[in-house]
């Protein structure tokens, strides 16, 4: 069985089961998926400070804004670094 790479995760803030900044917590604490771009999606004003993000993108989200930014992100191979914390898109 083949594996894909996940390159980047596009999240809501509030989600039912699992809040969005406990899944990009979970994610950067797994080996292979700790260096995947994470784009915060919440309907928030500002950003949380306390999420690890490389993408921020307030709700109602366009879609085009949404795929340049995950294009940006992929052709400049962008990976999540604490240096890029907060990364406003």
């Amino acid at each position: 069985m083949a594996h894909d790479t996940v390159n980047i995760v596009v999240a809501d803030w509030r989600m039912p089961v699992m809040s969005g900044s406990e899944l990009c917590h979970r994610l950067r604490t797994l080996p292979g998926l700790a260096d995947v771009a994470f784009i915060l999606v919440p309907g928030e004003r500002g950003p949380p400070a306390f999420v690890s993000y490389d993408g921020f993108l307030r709700k109602p989200v366009d879609g085009q804004m949404l795929l340049a930014t995950m294009q940006w992100m992929l052709a400049d191979n962008v990976t999540h670094r604490e240096t890029q914390r907060g990364k406003a898109t």
